[in-house]
């Protein structure tokens, strides 16, 4: 363009415009003198477009009024790289933004960290990703602009729970685990050979809970992480430790390796071929295993579990552990007039072939393999009728007081036989325990402030030596108290979560048919099946009970 020319200032380092009005043929904008600039050597340099509209308009304004000026100004300057640091809103990470400079330079990568650090951002900035950055920014072309993640926290970590490993199975475990025979056919009858343990053999691992591992932000704010759940490992009958493995659990006796959470044991084993009027009941402080029937009018009690591989017929069992009967158990059929005459009272699992008549009461899951029928049952935890991978049983004509899910593969009968499943009892057992646990926690509450308080007063004042023994006792209390409420509060916490399990599990699932005349119960929430369902499952959702197809 006739009239206008751009040099470089090698003292101030920048690019002038100079402007001869006389020799332009016509007004002039900064769209004109951009496009010209960019032709000339000095391109890479940043053009002050917002600082030029005063200079173009007083050079328009001679050039209408005929005056034959010169013009000079500023067009152009050196601009260095540019860095914009963004931390992520959880101040986990920070990406780091380089634009490409205009002839000036690009920072080092400590000029660069150095940035980070004036932004707040010290911990975890990786060297070698910035330095990649810078390398790959010189590449770029003028005013170009490229970002990369440069900085990371350290996420935490939270603390495992305590464990346990068991070493060795317990008989419930062989009876879910079926013996498989040459033509690969399980055998649910056969347990296989009942499986003990010698003196000294290791049965259990104990994993202690771990702290976890504790964070930070990329501005080296600590995070916490919360600690595993500490429960400690319950030694009972027959275990000790491993003097040389701490965590090592080993029988002390001969016997049957028993686990139940965190609690293990190895109990004494009693075997029978059998009970009847010939050996006589049994009562026995360990576990006990019968090779055979259990007869009419007979008793089994155990400290440990009980194993019958063979049939019980109008007999009385209970332990406190588990119950598996490998082949089924029969009693008279069990209606509100009439008095039980099979009972299986176990404070664990019990695990049927087949069930009919019975009073079955028990603390944990309540497993039959083929049916379960006409029987008065109180289980408290879930009941499943079926194979292991298959709920596939029958479920007749029961009278259920449960709190755990239900599942069969054909519930009701089109006898017209009811059921009835009754959740009310063990529900409102939660609720009323929530309670308690609430009242109980406020009335501590109330006397451990009401001790501090004094405790205060006391340590304010000039107290007679002969009652400093009685501030001890005070501050004793104290501890103890809020030791105390801590424990509180976990149960309140522990009641609220099963609360909210009671809830979830609150379902009656058929994989195959739910006919008429299956009535569920909850307070006074009842819903009865009054035709015949394919696959189904009831809930209980929003206080009422729905049924929905089982997918």
């Amino acid at each position: 363009m006739q009239g206008v020319k751009f040099q470089f200032d090698e003292k101030e380092q920048h690019v002038i415009v100079l402007v001869d009005v006389s020799q332009l043929t016509g007004p002039i904008d900064t769209a004109q003198l951009i496009t010209l600039f960019l032709t000339t050597p000095h391109q890479q340099y940043f053009p002050l477009t917002d600082e030029i509209g005063k200079f173009i308009d007083d050079i328009n304004a001679d050039l209408q009024q005929a005056n034959a000026v010169k013009h000079e100004t500023t067009f152009a300057i050196i601009k260095d790289a540019q860095l914009v640091l963004t931390v992520a809103d959880d101040k986990m990470s920070a990406r780091l933004e380089v634009t490409a400079p205009y002839g000036g330079k690009i920072p080092s990568t400590s000029e660069a960290i150095t940035f980070c650090h004036e932004k707040l951002v010290t911990r975890g900035i990786s060297r070698k990703r910035i330095e990649a950055l810078l390398e790959r920014a010189a590449t770029l072309s003028t005013g170009k602009s490229i970002s990369e993640v440069i900085a990371k926290g350290l996420p935490i970590k939270e603390g495992k729970p305590s464990e346990c490993i068991h070493l060795v199975e317990n008989a419930l475990e062989r009876i879910l685990r079926p013996k498989i025979d040459d033509k690969d056919i399980a055998d649910m009858r056969d347990l296989g050979d009942i499986f003990t343990v010698t003196k000294d053999t290791p049965i259990l691992r104990y994993h202690e809970a771990t702290i976890g591992r504790h964070g930070y932000t990329v501005e080296n704010k600590p995070i916490t992480a919360k600690p595993g759940k500490s429960i400690p490992l319950k030694l009972e009958d027959g275990v000790r430790i491993n003097q040389r493995d701490t965590n090592l659990v080993i029988a002390d006796r001969d016997g049957m390796p028993k686990f139940d959470g965190f609690k293990v044991r190895v109990d004494e084993v009693f075997v029978s071929n059998g009970v009847n009027v010939g050996t006589g009941n049994i009562d026995y402080r360990g576990a006990v295993i019968i090779n055979g029937d259990v007869a009419d009018k007979m008793k089994v009690i155990a400290k440990g579990d009980i194993t019958v591989n063979g049939f019980v017929e109008s007999a009385y069992l209970e332990t406190k552990g588990d119950i598996i009967i490998t082949q089924g158990a029969a009693g008279q059929t069990v209606d509100n007039n009439t008095v039980p005459n099979c009972v299986i009272r176990a404070g664990g699992t019990v695990c049927i072939e087949n069930a009919q008549g019975l009073d079955i009461i028990c603390g944990g899951d309540l497993i039959v393999r083929k049916q379960l029928a006409f029987s008065r049952i109180v289980c408290k935890g879930n009941i499943f009728v079926g194979k292991q991978d298959k709920a596939d049983g029958i479920l007749i004509g029961c009278q259920i007081s449960g709190r755990g899910e239900i599942t069969a593969g054909v519930i009701g009968a089109t006898s017209g036989s009811s059921i009835s499943i009754d959740f009310t009892q063990e529900y409102n057992n939660v609720h009323r325990a929530a309670a308690s646990l609430k009242k109980q926690y406020e009335s501590l509450r109330s006397t451990y402030t009401q001790h501090q308080k004094s405790l205060l007063e006391f340590k304010g004042k000039k107290l007679p030596p002969e009652l400093s023994s009685k501030i001890n006792l005070l501050e004793t209390a104290i501890i103890k108290e809020k030791q105390l409420l801590n424990w509180l509060k976990e149960k309140i916490v522990e009641n609220k979560h099963q609360q909210q399990q009671f809830a979830q599990h609150l379902t009656i699932k058929a994989t195959h048919t739910l006919h008429s005349g299956v009535n569920v119960i909850i307070n006074k929430y009842t819903w009865k099946s009054k035709q015949q369902f394919g696959p189904s499952k009831v809930f209980f959702a929003t206080s009422k009970w729905e049924i929905t197809p089982l997918v």
